[in-house]
């Protein structure tokens, strides 16, 4: 029998029940029951893309299943840079499964090692990684674009996009496209990073989220913000996730705060003039964008939210 830890129903390697006249044993990451469901629920661990076993032994029966897949958020760019992308978002129901086992990888959030340096370097966010199971996959977030650093101003592509870097010459450096993800039967949720801006501000674009665009940044006025994620009550709980993160940037005059978007996506202080502005790291576990850096001093460094697989049935 397996190790009941709670009487809110937390189970231990394997589950076992009975179903259409036969019986089924599923093993596979963390197991709870809520809601007439039981769920497991595999995560990553920082930014170290994590790699499980899904197996069911079924007994000859076929069942259907619940998904939700995020894939690892992307990380904000230094100096003056564009907020990371969220993690491309899938969900699927009514998906059919047999006796096996499938191989379950879940996405980290985007690291990009070069952005550690001290000073103000101009570097891109790092990408996050992809989240993925029974064939389907849902792609990491960009990473954000940098202030005039040639093709790294320019948010990159990813399950959302990252946002584009501040510009204070020249034209905008845009956000990064959407490639939610996707498989056989089943298309992803993500959106594109905001621009940065172009008239002298230094503002620097949000990471798309998966229900909205990352905001584009605004001379003398603010950071773009992340565009929202989406919410999903497959945990048992309604949760929102992949949020994008909001852009940093800075100016003579103030700059309002940006915002990360609902659903794990991180933030950027506000910036004046040459001050530092702190930026947040996306949520662990939501597929959250990281916030962009604001402006020169050392370059705290701030991650991409890991993503996140959860697999559910009825009782």
């Amino acid at each position: 029998m397996p190790f009941v830890s709670s009487v809110r129903g937390n189970f231990g390697a394997v589950s076992k029940n009975k179903r259409n006249g036969g019986k089924f044993d599923v093993s596979g990451g963390t197991i709870t029951v809520a809601g007439g469901y039981r769920i497991h629920t595999f995560n990553a661990t920082g930014t170290t893309n994590s790699t499980y076993t899904f197996s069911t032994e079924n007994y000859g029966l076929t069942f259907p299943v619940e998904f939700l897949l995020v894939g690892g958020g992307g990380q904000g760019a230094s100096h003056h840079g564009g907020g990371g992308g969220a993690g491309g978002l899938v969900y699927g129901n009514n998906y059919s499964i047999t006796s096996g086992s499938y191989s379950v990888q879940v996405g980290g959030g985007g690291r990009n090692t070069d952005l550690v340096a001290s000073g103000s370097p101009q570097r891109q966010g790092g990408d996050g990684g992809n989240s993925s199971v029974f064939g389907i996959t849902a792609i990491g977030g960009g990473g954000g674009g940098s202030v005039n650093f040639g093709s790294g101003s320019i948010g990159r592509n990813g399950g959302s996009g990252g946002g584009g870097g501040a510009v204070n010459t020249g034209s905008n450096n845009s956000g990064g496209s959407a490639s939610q993800g996707s498989g056989t039967g089943y298309s992803g949720f993500g959106n594109a990073g905001g621009r940065g801006n172009n008239t002298g501000g230094h503002a620097a674009g949000g990471g798309g989220g998966a229900s909205a665009v990352g905001q584009t940044g605004e001379s003398g006025s603010r950071n773009g913000s992340g565009g929202n994620g989406a919410s999903y009550s497959i945990s048992g709980t309604s949760t929102a996730y992949a949020g994008g993160g909001g852009g940093g940037g800075h100016s003579a005059g103030a700059y309002q705060a940006s915002t990360g978007g609902i659903g794990g996506g991180g933030y950027a202080e506000e910036c004046q003039g040459d001050d530092v502005g702190n930026s947040f790291s996306g949520t662990d576990g939501l597929g959250g964008g990281g916030g962009g850096h604001c402006h020169g001093g050392s370059v705290t460094v701030r991650y991409g939210g890991s993503g996140v697989v959860i697999i559910r049935y009825p009782l």
